[in-house]
Formats: structure tokens, C-alpha cells, sequence
């Protein structure tokens, strides 16, 4: 069984074998929606209809196995993908990175960035560009 897709103007990935939907758990499904969709727009409500469950419960799933929430637990994907992105030499600026993984302003972007990994984006950008093998060597 697919996931029922939203009648809003966001299109998500909700591709899934109808095993794999039935077997999972809400946390899964949630999960693997956040996933799927990680560059897409999404609200708490459309990762609670993903998972079967409604925004409430969603919540509270994510407090006890997470204590944060969906939200919360999406921005921490969506940086580290920005992490990802930006070590192995795809991202070219910080607003390319910030406007593809939906932060509407690359200043909050990066200020979030520097919590999580304590240098900018900018900074970590600027030193993938000056490494003369390019910034893959920086995980060796």
C-alpha cells in the first residue's frame, strides 16, 4: 500500500514496497520519510501521515527516542547532509547548500552549521577549495 499522497503542492517521495509499510514501525516510517524527502519541504503533519500516526503521538515518539522533536531531528539530518555535501567538494556556496536542503535564510543556515560543527560553512568551503588533492583528503 502506498502512502497516501498529500493534496498540498509538495510532491514527496513516498515510493515504498507495501511490505515494507506494513512491517514498519511509525519510528521507521518517520525516519524514512525524513529521509527520503530531506531536500523537500515538509511539515510535522506530513511526517505524522507517513507514519501513520497523528502529530501528537509523532511527538512523543520522537521525545522518548530522541528527546527532541521531528522538527528538530530533521534540521540535525539536514546539516549533516550539509556536512556531507560540503566535505566532499558539492557544495559551491552556502546559500547553494542552504536554499537546496530548504533553509530560507543562509545566515541562519550557517549559524545552525557552526553549532553543530563549530567552524562556518564557509570557512569548511573555502578549506576543501585550498587543498591541492581536494576536500576528500580531509577524511583520511
Amino acid at each position: 500500500m502506498a502512502l497516501k499522497e498529500s493534496s498540498h503542492a509538495e510532491s514527496f517521495d513516498t515510493d515504498a514496497p507495501d511490505q515494507q509499510v506494513a512491517l514498519a514501525d511509525p519510528l521507521t516510517l518517520a525516519e524514512s520519510f525524513m529521509q527520503a524527502n530531506i531536500s523537500n519541504p515538509v511539515a510535522a503533519s506530513n511526517i505524522a501521515e507517513a507514519a501513520g500516526i497523528n502529530v501528537r503521538a509523532l511527538q512523543r515518539l520522537f521525545r522518548k527516542t530522541y528527546a527532541a522533536t521531528p522538527t528538530q531531528v530533521l534540521l540535525q539530518k539536514r546539516i549533516a547532509l550539509a556536512r556531507e555535501m560540503i566535505l566532499n567538494g558539492e557544495a559551491l556556496s552556502v546559500r547553494q547548500v542552504a536554499a537546496q536542503l530548504q533553509f530560507s535564510n543562509p545566515t541562519r543556515f550557517s549559524k545552525l552549521y557552526s553549532r553543530f560543527h563549530a567552524q562556518t560553512p564557509s570557512h569548511e568551503i573555502r578549506q576543501g577549495k585550498a587543498q591541492p588533492n581536494g576536500p576528500a583528503e580531509t577524511n583520511q
